[in-house]
């Protein structure tokens, strides 16, 4: 997806420069997946990755709430059949088991939204990398005094 963010022109100026500088003829999706770790661990050697790093660290956050949003129903579903069976502790029981339910759809309700949130994060992480390392390289080939 962060392919379909840059441009045509970006994407050719940027495949030249990590051609050049990894002397990579990225022909396959496994040498494309090389540059990008190459340019990424380039960038964090630098100490340039410092935005890039904080769309992954959003991502992996909203795919961790993905994950746990996924496992509340069933296991809040397991809960209230529990409660409702008057397994459970405390009063109320039913009621507690409705509220664990209501809970649990809500939650289920909103893996969409953090899936779509991680995608994005994603691919803006992606782009960011590449972005940092076109910087990097224009800025290394600028003769001196011009940005």
């Amino acid at each position: 997806k962060a392919r379909q963010l840059l441009t045509p022109e970006f994407r050719a100026k940027l495949k030249k420069a990590l051609q050049e500088k990894f002397d990579l003829k990225m022909e396959n999706p496994r040498e494309y997946q090389e540059a990008w770790n190459l340019a990424r661990t380039l960038l964090i050697a630098e100490g340039r990755a410092g935005h890039s790093e904080l769309y992954n660290s959003l991502a992996q956050l909203y795919a961790g709430m993905s994950l746990l949003l996924r496992l509340a129903l069933p296991l809040l579903a397991v809960v209230a059949a529990l409660r409702f069976l008057g397994l459970g502790v405390g009063g109320e029981e039913k009621a507690g088991a409705l509220a664990l339910l209501a809970v649990g759809l809500v939650s289920r309700g909103l893996v969409p939204l953090a899936e779509e949130q991680f995608r994005s994060l994603s691919s803006f992480f992606a782009r960011s990398v590449y972005e940092g390392f076109y910087a990097r390289e224009r800025e290394a080939r600028a003769p001196a005094g011009r940005p």
